[in-house]
């Protein structure tokens, strides 16, 4: 799908930032081209994610970097299934780690990820959750007085770096 266009003229033009706009097969990049692809919130999405694995393995430098974000189905709470499917695949530590062993990566980390949120908002969306109006009014109090106070809060998603492996 690639960036909105208002991303990418923003990127090009205004951060003079050297980026492409268009899906892997189809932009016919040589071969050792890349140090580092980035699959944010993709791979879940992809029909054949093994196939985009191979592809993007040719296009990186030796040495390259894969750098994945995308649930962890073995996370702290089962967030994915509150929502209605929308991913092709899900997929947790090991299973990612198979997949890229498979198409020629080395694992380098797999790491939680993990989001701030000030306390008055996280009460507020429970709030809005579950229809309960008083953490609601709890939660405006809180705003005023600690609107700066914040927790770190595991997002069940998951930081995979991994590095091109070349055979010998």
């Amino acid at each position: 799908m690639g960036f909105t266009p208002e991303a990418y003229e923003y990127a090009k033009h205004k951060l003079n930032l050297n980026i492409f706009n268009c899906d892997l097969n189809r932009c016919c990049f040589p071969p050792d081209y890349f140090d580092v692809v980035f699959l944010v919130g993709t791979i879940e999405h992809l029909i054949s994610p093994k196939e985009m694995l191979v592809d993007i393995f040719k296009i990186l430098k030796p040495s390259g970097l894969i750098v994945i974000t995308t649930l962890d189905t073995k996370g702290i709470l089962p967030f994915y299934s509150f929502k209605p499917p929308e991913h092709l695949y899900y997929f947790n530590h090991d299973n990612i780690d198979l997949l890229l062993r498979i198409t020629g990566f080395m694992t380098v980390s797999i790491k939680a990820h993990h989001s701030y949120f000030r306390i008055s908002d996280l009460l507020y969306r429970v709030s809005k959750f579950t229809s309960m109006s008083s953490i609601n009014i709890f939660s405006k109090k809180i705003r005023k007085s600690f609107f700066d106070i914040s927790i770190r809060i595991p997002t069940n998603e998951m930081h995979v770096i991994a590095k091109k492996i070349l055979s010998d």
